[in-house]
């Protein structure tokens, strides 16, 4: 990311949130190295039409951004510092979808809470599946098939591979 980086962090106070920031999943069009490549070169979504939350027009209000790490075996890209977007709703809507106040933009190739691309975690889950493998013989295969990073025991273990 560019050294002119003209987004803020957030400071939102989380005291006011009565849970995390739900996570919208967001269709960015580009892969997420672009985006991350170019995200200081990026419109800003401003919801003036519908607020995802309460369904006010001109309601959320761009926060600023949070950084989150992402990992995409499939294709070498890895980062500790992905921004996400933030915007707060002031409840301007007639109907509260939630009791969340703020909300970010995740890229639709992201999983809440999760490090790893949507895609290689289906892809991992599919060859464990499709191919009748023991977690520890699809460890094997994912490494050997599905892995761009190197060692995959770095960053996946089966109890991992279980969750999903």
């Amino acid at each position: 990311m560019g050294n002119n980086f003209w987004f803020a962090k957030s400071s939102f106070n989380k005291e006011h949130q009565k849970k995390s920031p739900i996570q919208i999943p967001y269709h960015i069009k580009i892969s997420l190295q672009e985006y991350y490549e170019d995200f200081d070169t990026w419109l800003i979504p401003d919801f003036s039409d519908k607020c995802p939350i309460c369904g006010g027009i001109d309601c959320a209000t761009f926060l600023g951004y949070y950084i989150r790490t992402a990992i995409c075996p499939l294709t070498g890209f890895s980062v500790p510092d992905l921004p996400i977007l933030r915007y707060l709703c002031h409840d301007k809507g007639n109907v509260r979808v939630c009791d969340h106040i703020t909300f970010s933009l995740l890229p639709n190739e992201l999983v809440p809470f999760r490090q790893l691309s949507l895609d290689f975690m289906v892809r991992a889950i599919w060859f464990k599946v499709s191919r009748h493998l023991s977690f520890t013989r699809a460890m094997d295969v994912i490494e050997n098939e599905l892995n761009c990073l190197g060692d995959v025991a770095d960053f996946i273990n089966i109890s991992t591979m279980m969750s999903w």
